[in-house]
């Protein structure tokens, strides 16, 4: 895994040796109950998607990857914070929550790319100044830090990379000797995608954070959606025929958003303490960067990298090959908004 996952586990494990996580823990019999129940004699298949989605993702392979460095940057908190049961739709019949927002930039694009002067118009409309443009059904949330993300994704791209993301992603491919052609990496010594979006668009990408624990204060880097932009273009390179493949998937790292640490609840594999356990299961927000929310992603990381392993250690499950980070994030995606329970309910650009 990565530097920044692998000190995630690290603080986790640290915090829990020393019995210091005050509304988090994990169940790690139930970790091994879960991989017994879901995955031994073949239950479960895993297999992530290559998210050809019509009328919300492009059909152009090139187009698909550079527009998701765009819309991703805007992929967080689709709750209606005023009714948290009610997940954003840009219009009635379509799709809800991530999903629509990719339908809105779809229906304005199509099949080109987004350039950093088409985000520079949409920020200079009368969509900004009178009705924010994802405005659907509802009023997307968090509007002034969405604008504030696309100004940021418009400057790079404007200052950097010609305006346009396509040239991003040209300048992240490395020549690969075995292959005899150019792949990607998540990380590779500063160039990798995902190092690429955190550096080059802090206020679009960043997701660090400080947790302060007794007289030691760490820096956890979750970096969610840099991450998530590495895993589509992972899972839509598999069926492409023009796409670069990007060759270090398991670097990539745990995807810590909602979804994720609700299913890993479902399951009892994380356990929260009653007061946490009440606040999410009434809505009560959480704060961002709040102790409560950072041990949930510490502990939903350290869950699903010992999650993974046991799936491809143990002797009588035969997936081959071995099953992916990418693969056991989309599972637990679905299992998430499957899940019976609330996820937690948190205002951040994060996820």
């Amino acid at each position: 895994m990565n530097k920044d996952t692998a000190r995630l586990v690290e603080v986790w494990k640290k915090i829990e040796s020393g019995k210091k996580n005050k509304f988090v823990s994990i169940d790690y019999d139930n970790i091994e109950r879960c991989v017994i129940d879901n995955f031994v004699a073949g239950k479960t298949i895993l297999q992530t998607p290559d998210w050809r989605i019509e009328g919300a993702l492009a059909r152009h392979d090139w187009v698909f990857a550079a527009n998701s460095i765009v819309i991703n940057a805007l992929n967080f908190a689709f709750n209606i914070f005023e009714k948290p049961d009610t997940k954003y739709r840009w219009r009635k019949s379509g799709f809800s929550g991530s999903l629509a927002m990719a339908e809105r930039f779809y229906h304005l694009y199509g099949e080109r790319i987004i350039q950093a002067h088409d985000i520079a118009r949409l920020n200079a409309s009368h969509m900004i100044r009178t009705k924010y443009f994802l405005d659907g059904e509802e009023a997307i949330s968090l509007r002034d830090t969405r604008t504030r993300c696309l100004i940021n994704i418009a400057e790079v791209l404007e200052e950097e990379y010609g305006g346009s993301p396509l040239n991003l992603l040209e300048d992240a491919l490395v020549w690969d000797e075995e292959r005899k052609r150019s792949v990607w990496y998540a990380f590779h010594d500063g160039k990798g995608l995902v190092e690429l979006l955190i550096k080059k668009f802090p206020i679009a990408y960043g997701d660090a954070w400080k947790m302060a624990d007794g007289t030691e204060t760490y820096t956890l880097k979750f970096n969610k959606k840099a991450q998530l932009v590495a895993l589509l273009l992972y899972g839509r390179g598999k069926t492409s025929y023009v796409l670069p493949p990007l060759v270090d998937i398991n670097e990539v790292g745990q995807l810590t958003d909602y979804q994720v640490p609700n299913a890993l609840h479902a399951r009892r594999i994380l356990r929260y303490n009653p007061v946490l356990a009440a606040k999410i299961d009434n809505w009560q927000e959480i704060n961002a960067g709040s102790r409560e929310e950072l041990e949930i992603r510490l502990a939903t990381t350290a869950a699903c990298v010992e999650l993974l392993d046991q799936i491809n250690k143990c002797p009588e499950i035969n997936f081959e090959p071995s099953v992916t980070l990418a693969d056991l994030d989309y599972w637990l995606w679905v299992k998430g908004k499957q899940s019976p329970f609330r996820p937690h309910l948190v205002r951040t650009s994060a996820y």
